[in-house]
This record gives C-alpha cells, sequence and structure tokens, in this order.
C-alpha cells in the first residue's frame, strides 16, 4: 500500500507562517538540530550539497507504521506536557521541542522540503511545502529516492531545496555561530558542519569560549572543563569565582490559572573576554558579547545584554550563558515568542530573572575593571624589572670595556703601541657601552613636574606647553595628569620611582625639574622630599612661582625663574613673565635636543589657557 502523507493544518497558515516564522539561517538550523537532539541523535550532520541546504542526524528516526510520521505532521501539536515526555525515551535527555512547529523552520529557508527518515530499516520520506493541496496530502518521495549520506538503520534528513538564505563558506563560521545555540554539546552530542568539501565539528563550545576570558564566575558544579580551561589559560585564577547555583522565587499563575510560587534554579556562568579584537561584525553572525538563556538545554534567548545592559563601554567584553529550566516549565504558561527567537519580557519568571541578571552583569563589569587594574600592575612590575637589568647589564658592559681596554693595554706594553689597532679594540669596547646605554636612556623619564594637587591648574599648563613644544607623554613624569604615560608605573610606590629618578647611574642621564611653587607647597611633603633630592643629586630645575610669597631655599631664587597666577577668573601673567616661561621651555627643549615651537606660537598656545595682562592689572589681580 503506498503510504500518505496528511499534514493537519490549514494551507493558508502555512504560506503565511512558513517565510516569516525565522528571520535568521542559524535558528533554523538550531530548530532543526534540536528535533535530532530530541531523537537521542549523537552526531548531527549540517551542509550543503548541490542545490540544497540539508540537516542529517543519526536520531532514532520515525515510523510511518507506528504512527510517529502522523504525529510528526500534527503542526502546532504539544511535544511534551508537564508530567508526559518530558525526557528522551533512549538518553533521557530533557526535551528541547515543546510546541510543535519547529519542523516549520526549514520553511523559512524553501519553498519545498525534502523530509527523509529511516527506522529498524523502514525508510519514509514526503515533501514539506508552503503551498498544501486542499486536500492536505503531501508529495510522497519514493524509497528508491530516498538516501542518506551518513546514517544507515535510523535517523533523519531535511533537505531545504534551493534555499533563500546562504551559509557562510567556511565551517568553521557556522560552526562558531551553531556553538552559542548549543552549549550541551559534548562527548554524547557532536555538531558537524560540511561546507566544499571542508569539515569541522562542534565538540565543546564552553571550552572553546572559556580559553579567551580574563575572569570568569561560576553559579553551579556543571562546568569541569570551563573551569580547568579558564585556569590554564590565564597566569592567576584570582580572578575565578565558584558559586552555588541560585534560587530566584516567583509569584504566578499555573497554565490552569491557579496562583503559584515558582522557584527558579539558576546554573551558569559569565566572564569576560581577554580583548574584543576579532569580535565578529557582519549582520550574518551573531556577536561575540552576549549574555544567553537557555531552557531546557535550547536557546531560548540569544542576548538578554539589550534589557539589563548600561550600555558601559566594559560590556563589550561581557559573554555569559545561564539555564533555567523553569522558563519551559509545562505547568506554567508558555513564555517563549512564537519565533523562538527570545522571551516575553512581561512575563513574571522573566522580570525577576532580568533583575538578578542585572546586578549580576553590574559585578561582572567591576570584575573587569580589576583584571585590567591588575594587568597595569603585572606589566608595570615587568617594565619595572626590564629597567633594573638594563642597568644592571650596562654596569656588566662597563666593566667589560674597561677590561677590554686593561687587558689591550698590558699586551701592548713592551711594543710600540699601533694606533690603529688602539683605536679599534677601544671602539669596540665602548661600543658596547654605548649601545647598553642608549637602550637604557631611552626607557628614562626626562622631566618631572613637581607640584601638589592644589596647583593642578598651573601644572596642567605647564605639562601642556611641554606636549606642545615635543615632549613625549612617557618622557614627563607628572602624577596629576590624565594621561596614564605620565603616571608613576602601576605597582610601584612613588617614592622609590622618585629614589630611582634622582639616582645616578652609569648613564649620566640629564634629568631636569620644574618645581611648581605655590603657597601650600611648604606644607607639602612629597614637595619637600622632591627639593630635598634634587639639591643632593644637583639635577638641574627651574621656578614656576604661582604664589604670594617667594620660593624657599635650598631652591634658589637669586636666578630668573617663571611666574603665573590664578585667581576666580583663571590663569593670568604678563608679557615679561611669559617670556620668562618661554625661556623655561626653551632651555628644557635644548638639554633634550628637542626643537621648540617659536615665541609666538607658544604664545598663541598659552592664550588658550591663561590670559596676558599688564603688569598694573597683574598686581591688581594678584593681591
Amino acid at each position: 500500500m503506498e503510504k500518505e502523507y496528511k499534514i493537519e493544518v490549514s494551507p493558508e497558515v502555512l504560506e503565511l507562517l512558513g517565510p516569516s516564522l525565522y528571520t535568521n539561517i542559524y535558528y533554523v538550523l538550531a530548530e532543526l538540530i534540536a528535533n535530532g537532539y530530541d531523537a537521542d541523535a549523537a552526531n548531527v550532520w549540517v551542509g550543503l550539497n548541490a542545490n540544497a541546504i540539508y540537516v542529517e542526524d543519526d536520531g532514532s528516526g520515525m515510523s510511518y507504521s507506528d504512527h510517529e510520521i502522523e504525529h510528526f505532521l500534527a503542526v502546532a501539536q504539544p511535544s511534551r506536557s508537564a508530567n508526559n515526555n518530558e525526557y528522551t525515551q533512549s538518553k533521557n535527555r530533557p526535551r528541547m521541542g515543546r510546541k510543535g512547529v519547529g519542523k516549520l523552520a526549514a520553511l523559512s529557508v524553501s519553498e519545498e522540503v525534502n523530509i527523509s527518515s529511516i527506522k529498524n530499516g523502514e525508510k519514509s520520506g514526503f515533501v514539506l511545502s508552503r503551498h498544501v493541496p486542499k486536500n492536505h496530502l503531501l508529495q510522497p518521495i519514493s524509497e528508491e529516492r530516498i538516501h542518506f549520506e551518513h546514517v544507515t538503520d535510523h535517523g533523519t534528513r531535511i533537505e531545504m531545496l534551493n534555499p533563500q538564505y546562504h551559509l557562510p563558506k567556511l565551517p568553521s563560521t557556522v560552526v562558531n555561530n551553531l556553538a552559542k545555540f548549543f552549549p550541551q554539546v559534548g562527548s554524547d552530542f557532536q555538531i558537524h558542519v560540511s561546507i566544499d568539501g571542508k569539515i569541522e565539528t562542534l565538540r565543546d563550545s564552553q571550552k572553546f569560549i572559556s580559553s579567551k576570558l580574563d575572569t570568569l564566575t561560576i553559579y553551579g558544579d556543571s562546568f569541569t572543563e570551563l573551569k580547568k580551561t579558564f585556569i590554564a589559560s590565564n597566569e592567576t585564577s584570582k580572578f575565578l569565582n565558584t558559586k552555588e547555583p541560585v534560587s530566584l522565587e516567583v509569584e504566578m499563575n499555573d497554565a490552569k490559572g491557579k496562583t503559584q510560587t515558582l522557584v527558579m534554579h539558576v546554573s551558569g556562568w559569565i566572564g569576560t573576554y581577554k580583548s574584543t579584537r576579532g569580535q565578529k561584525k557582519s549582520q550574518s553572525d551573531f556577536p561575540d558579547n552576549y549574555v544567553a538563556v537557555y531552557s531546557h538545554g535550547k536557546l531560548g534567548q540569544f542576548n538578554t545584554l539589550t534589557e539589563v545592559g548600561k550600555n558601559r563601554l566594559s560590556e563589550v567584553y561581557l559573554v555569559g550563558e545561564f539555564f533555567v529550566d523553569e522558563f519551559e516549565d509545562s505547568l506554567y504558561p508558555d513564555m517563549a515568542l512564537s519565533n523562538r527567537q527570545g522571551y516575553k519580557t512581561d512575563d513574571p519568571r522573566y522580570q525577576v530573572f532580568s533583575s538578578w541578571l542585572e546586578t549580576t552583569v553590574k559585578n561582572a563589569v567591576i570584575a573587569k575593571q580589576a583584571v585590567v587594574k591588575e594587568r597595569k600592575r603585572i606589566d608595570g612590575e615587568k617594565r619595572k624589572q626590564k629597567q633594573i637589568q638594563h642597568e644592571l647589564d650596562l654596569r656588566e658592559s662597563v666593566d667589560q670595556a674597561v677590561n677590554q681596554i686593561d687587558t689591550y693595554v698590558r699586551q701592548q706594553k713592551n711594543d710600540k703601541p699601533n694606533e690603529q689597532v688602539t683605536k679599534q679594540a677601544v671602539s669596540t669596547a665602548l661600543e658596547l657601552v654605548g649601545l647598553k646605554r642608549l637602550e637604557t636612556e631611552k626607557q628614562m623619564r626626562k622631566v618631572l613636574i613637581s607640584q601638589t594637587q592644589d596647583d593642578e591648574v598651573v601644572s596642567n599648563c605647564i605639562y601642556s606647553l611641554l606636549l606642545y613644544n615635543g615632549f613625549d607623554p612617557a618622557d614627563i613624569l607628572y602624577t596629576n595628569c590624565e594621561n596614564e604615560a605620565s603616571h608613576i608605573p602601576w605597582g610601584m610606590e612613588i617614592y622609590e620611582y622618585l629614589r630611582q629618578f634622582f639616582a645616578q647611574s652609569f648613564t649620566n642621564k640629564p634629568l631636569f625639574v620644574i618645581y611648581i611653587d605655590s603657597d601650600v607647597s611648604p606644607k607639602k611633603r612629597g614637595v619637600q622630599m622632591e627639593v630635598g633630592a634634587g639639591w643632593v643629586s644637583q639635577t638641574e630645575y627651574d621656578i614656576v612661582k604661582c604664589g604670594k610669597g617667594m620660593p624657599l631655599k635650598p631652591l634658589n631664587t637669586d636666578t630668573r625663574f617663571a611666574e603665573i597666577r590664578k585667581d576666580e577668573d583663571g590663569l593670568f601673567l604678563t608679557s615679561v613673565q611669559f617670556t620668562a616661561m618661554y625661556e623655561m621651555i626653551r632651555h628644557v627643549c635644548g638639554m633634550f635636543h628637542i626643537t621648540p615651537q617659536s615665541m609666538d606660537s607658544n604664545k598663541t598656545e598659552i592664550l588658550k589657557i591663561a590670559e596676558i595682562v599688564d603688569a598694573e592689572t597683574f598686581v591688581a589681580r594678584a593681591q
């Protein structure tokens, strides 16, 4: 007897629903892969052939004689309900399907879809179409035309003919996107993608992601591999936080309209990427920063950040996956959107979960800020150790040079010195010293702006002029500016760094200090220590006076110095005082072989910051 395949749905509904049910090829593939998962498949294959995209699984398959095909064609008939069919028959998996419309997903891609299945050697096949005859009978596929590429005795194959969507050319791209739908992929369930003879297999999506994270918070004990990979991929496990699963209570009506207290059990993880480099931007892909929600092992909503995030810059580093099976609890109303691409935000379960998730996301952002701070500290320590090693290498090279010259002199003691050989020997010895010296000096600060926070406006003015005249921020040590390049290396104690700044070394490096002297300067211990260190080491300096009183010894006030003042209207100075300030800038530039901007250019620059007034006005405002 010829098999008949009757679909129990209005043709008009099928024509309208098919092409608009899904808007993304990956959601379609996810629905079809989920069918294989619910059929206890160990493998699902996704691929391209001449004119179709196919999905084939090695699940249990469907039998015509046992009415399983008939059940499949009953559209919108629930595939599971409370206390019925909640778990798969063989592997006891929580079923992903619920509404019974996922089978129509393929119609979003193609007008006609070949569906073939085999169980216990019995083959069945038919053409699912957006255009169904009025008798509801679908076109059968003869057994001779039914073929499978990967299975022999049991499984299902779905071919979307002449697809209106296209898969990317690289199977790795498809695999990376499907990984976001199926975090439970592991040894008992794998997805294989084949395109143009290239095959990629998704084996463990969480392990792949966790290798790229620098912070990780885990809720529950089901993420052992995730934890192991994170520890192996980071210098420290300081930013790994393991917590118990979360229980969230919500009062709501069940499917029968009776008010119940539902306890939602939330497990999962959230972390931050070490870097955002390489994150995908194309519309056909999913972004790498997301916080997804899964229920019964199936993706319910890909990204909740649009609801719970605050558009913080740090959120681009966020990634997370949370599992809430109560979102698919058959005792309660279905909260999934009709297109299966999200949840109803007005559902009480979603609202309670979102409130908790908002705090969780905030904490993840704080963790990211902490790890960035820690990384800066580590990098600063490495730079410090590298600098110290350069100094040690330089000292060693000096000793080697001295020994080479001494050895040569001893060898030439009884012979007439050869001038050319002598020059070559000395040149070779000193070249090593010179190279080491240049390498060491390159990493050293040149100018210190000694100041108090009370005089920040004046200090910023001097800092801006130095930058304008050719200094790099890394050349200047100025702790109160916003530019981190001019700060003390992260994690280094300030006075230790200043001691090294003033200390003499084999480099004979030039140093220059600009003392911003105000009425509060003598009361600030840090400034006084810098003045003392500069006096002991005889470091060159200039003074910028911005207070009413004169600078105190050991600062030398017998030589000319610059002056600028501030009041409620801002900074002001006279033309004569500006000339002194320009001479100071030109002097410090000359020390480091930097060509300063012209005096007129500097005047134009300082007028953006300060006002140049006549002597009488200066005296009046300076009272």
